[in-house]
């Protein structure tokens, strides 16, 4: 098997289950540094996305659902032990619909999605991120680099910046209904990450998911940032579907 391009390592045969981790908007695969590779058998997969990082120099995907059909026919040969997605922000979507398009185009399904600071598909677009303009788009990238000084600090910021910018535009044009019944496209579950310091994304704005799938709620200490740095908790909520206790 050819090792599919937008993985960030080969998937391990042994994986009692898989979490493919899908990156926000203007992020990478690297996001996941912090994250362990395995949770008692379960493989933490990081997933890259054209237009940045080892991707830099292939074109943007154009839209959810035409990327979510070249993830699933780029994951479909690993079909095998059970297989999630997680994504934060923007990037629950892009997760929802490759989960779709795993089991309309290739009849798989998708054990669980992890939704973290997300509204549910009909209300996308959804947030305070669209109502900035590039350059507001460009302060908020600066920031979440440090405000990185010199030649390479703006060219990284510009990088960033010209990937999120695609990546907002993509997220305006996305919007979708649920199924005619919650898990009639393939995903069996939906876990819904609500992080206690996160006021742009609370429980009322996330309780809409239950018309997907069946989905339970997990509270989380942290801001809208926290789990890039994988905290106290994390483990136990990303296990729990596969029977898994950690620790």
């Amino acid at each position: 098997m050819t090792r599919s391009r937008f993985l960030l390592r080969e998937p391990d045969p042994a994986s009692r289950a898989r979490i493919y981790a899908i990156p926000y908007s203007g992020a990478g695969a690297s996001m996941y540094k912090d994250w362990p590779r395995f949770l008692d058998g379960v493989e933490i997969c990081p997933v890259h996305l054209p237009g940045r990082e080892r991707l830099a120099g292939e074109p943007h995907y154009g839209d959810y659902r035409a990327l979510a059909a070249v993830l699933a026919a780029e994951l479909a040969p690993y079909a095998g032990p059970p297989a999630a997605f997680f994504g934060h922000c923007s990037s629950a979507l892009i997760g929802y619909e490759t989960g779709r398009a795993l089991w309309s185009g290739h009849g798989i399904g998708t054990g669980q999605l992890f939704v973290s600071s997300e509204a549910p598909p009909h209300l996308s677009p959804y947030g305070r991120i669209f109502k900035l303009d590039e350059r507001g788009l460009a302060e908020e990238v600066s920031e979440s680099l440090g405000h990185p000084a010199g030649k390479f600090g703006e060219r990284l910021t510009e990088m960033v910046t010209t990937a999120l910018v695609a990546d907002v535009a993509a997220n305006r044009s996305y919007h979708a209904q649920p199924p005619a019944a919650p898990g009639g496209e393939g995903i069996s579950g939906i876990t819904v990450l609500v992080w206690s310091d996160d006021a742009q994304f609370p429980l009322e704005v996330q309780e809409g998911w239950t018309a997907y799938a069946p989905t339970r709620f997990a509270s989380l200490a942290g801001g809208h940032h926290a789990f890039r740095s994988f905290p106290p908790g994390l483990a136990d909520v990303l296990t729990a579907p596969f029977a898994v206790r950690h620790g």
